[in-house]
């Protein structure tokens, strides 16, 4: 019993040195391995430091040609020797550099470009996905990652600081809402960033207004003034008019430099055309000459009595007084 007490008691004492030996060892490597730090960086100790007091330093293997080759550098590390990184504009892949992409041409809609890492090489990849449904990522040469409302909607920013792709309205909601005015009203079609609206027709110098816009012109229905014409050479859709040169005045038989008086006449719509008001009679009528001033004149007075004095007519295109003949 006394045998195998004591050589329990010696296993034990030698397992505790053993203990204490490769602790001091793990110590030891430690110190090592701190003060191969200060060595150059692409050397390290030969052997196994812990165990010998002989270790020189040799030149790392390991990624030596890619430090050689302009490809990688050494770098520090407190966690292990021979640590190596690919220099700026390559990344590490399979052991080795591979040269990093170029930017092409602009990254298709949806997606950024990434660049170079140590550990992934540069391309396009997706964007972070849009919080709207109503919206879509378009080309944009300026900025990357561009949203814009889909067809059929606007960024509501009026409402919405940061914005918010909402639903255009249609004709019909926009002549529902705009039915609440008594007046002629234009309507203007659904932009990026504004809902389909109207606003009340205004007037033009030279044009009144007959109606409201049929359609997402922007412009109501206009009509050229009386005494106006519309310009036939007009191609844009913007009524042109053009003044009417107004009839001349007849007094005593004779014509005047004179206008002749509104209430004498009925233009024609957008027309330089007219006719006479009774008692008005054009001077152009059928028993006399085109040739004359086209104008209306009076052949009686506004009361129905007669023009001329007893013994005068009045005659010719301009009813001037003449003498009876006996």
């Amino acid at each position: 019993m006394t045998r195998n007490g004591g050589g329990t008691a010696e296993w034990a004492l030698a397992v505790a040195i053993l203990r204490v030996y490769l602790s001091a060892c793990k110590i030891r490597l430690k110190v090592l391995v701190s003060l191969d730090l200060f060595r150059v960086l692409s050397t390290r100790l030969s052997g196994c430091p812990a165990l010998s007091d002989n270790a020189a330093c040799v030149t790392c293997s390991e990624g030596a040609d890619l430090v050689a080759a302009g490809k990688a550098h050494w770098e520090s590390s407190n966690t292990s020797i021979c640590t190596w990184a690919c220099d700026e504009g390559w990344f590490r892949a399979d052991g080795t550099c591979l040269q990093c992409r170029e930017a092409p041409a602009p990254c298709p809609p949806g997606q950024r470009w990434q660049a170079c890492e140590q550990l992934a090489d540069a391309g396009c990849v997706p964007c972070v996905k849009t919080s709207d449904e109503n919206e879509e990522y378009v080309r944009d040469f300026a900025y990357e990652c561009q949203a814009a409302c889909l067809a059929g909607f606007y960024n509501d920013t009026a409402k919405f600081a940061a914005g918010r792709c909402k639903r255009c309205w249609d004709r019909t909601e926009v002549v529902l809402d705009a039915a609440r005015t008594q007046w002629f009203f234009a309507l203007f079609d659904c932009t990026k960033d504004r809902n389909a609206r109207w606003d009340f027709c205004q007037e033009e110098p030279d044009a009144v207004v007959v109606g409201s816009d049929p359609a997402f012109e922007g412009r109501c229905k206009l009509q050229c003034k009386e005494g106006w014409r519309r310009r036939n050479d007009s191609e844009s859709g913007n009524l042109t008019c053009i003044e009417c040169e107004h009839p001349l005045k007849v007094q005593h038989g004779h014509l005047t430099a004179d206008r002749l008086e509104s209430d004498a006449i009925q233009w024609q719509p957008e027309s330089c055309e007219f006719a006479c008001r009774p008692p008005w009679i054009s001077t152009r009528r059928s028993a006399y000459a085109t040739d004359v001033q086209n104008t209306c004149v009076r052949c009686e007075n506004l009361d129905g009595s007669a023009l001329c004095p007893i013994g005068q007519y009045p005659h010719g295109p301009y009813c001037e007084c003449s003498e009876c003949e006996l």
